[in-house]
């Protein structure tokens, strides 16, 4: 799943491509952001971003923008609400992922990342994992009690 997190203000940008816009799903309210448009295996798809609407925005349905300390994670359908099922799987083997990152306002001590993890996260009983925070949430790091694995794709800020 495309998981996104940065500590500090980002947006990630759309590619060259001009696509068409989504309509808008009726069931993305509560913890889904908004509808965004993700070109996969060359086919334009709708997507749903979930997080804290408070401080994610969906621009134009192809450029999430970020606050400090924000989260997103990309989900296959809308939904108000996270749940163990609801998030996009991307199989990239023999793929190419790409994306737009303006890091300009980046500064130093803070981190922009993008990374890949195998959301849900399961418990000891082999079942999916709310963790603490009830977003099923997982990662390398244990991250909301949760651990599964991740796979960095960037880690950086306007110096490195």
């Amino acid at each position: 799943d495309l998981y996104t997190k940065y500590a500090c203000p980002v947006s990630l940008g759309p590619t060259k491509e001009p696509t068409k816009s989504p309509t808008t799903n009726e069931t993305c309210n509560g913890d889904c952001v908004a509808p965004v448009i993700i070109k996969e295996n060359g086919q334009s798809m709708v997507r749903y971003v979930m997080g804290d609407s408070t401080m994610v925005k969906v621009e134009n349905q192809n450029k999430i923008i970020l606050q400090h300390n924000a989260q997103v994670q990309i989900a296959a359908n809308g939904s108000s609400a996270y749940g163990p099922y609801i998030f996009q799987e991307y199989k990239l083997l023999g793929k190419t992922l790409s994306y737009t990152v303006d890091l300009s306002s980046i500064g130093c001590s803070c981190n922009s990342a993008l990374y890949l993890v195998t959301m849900p996260g399961y418990g000891s009983n082999g079942q999916p994992a709310p963790g603490q925070y009830g977003t099923y949430y997982c990662d390398a790091n244990d991250v909301n009690g949760v651990w599964c694995w991740e796979m960095d794709v960037m880690e950086a800020n306007k110096y490195v």
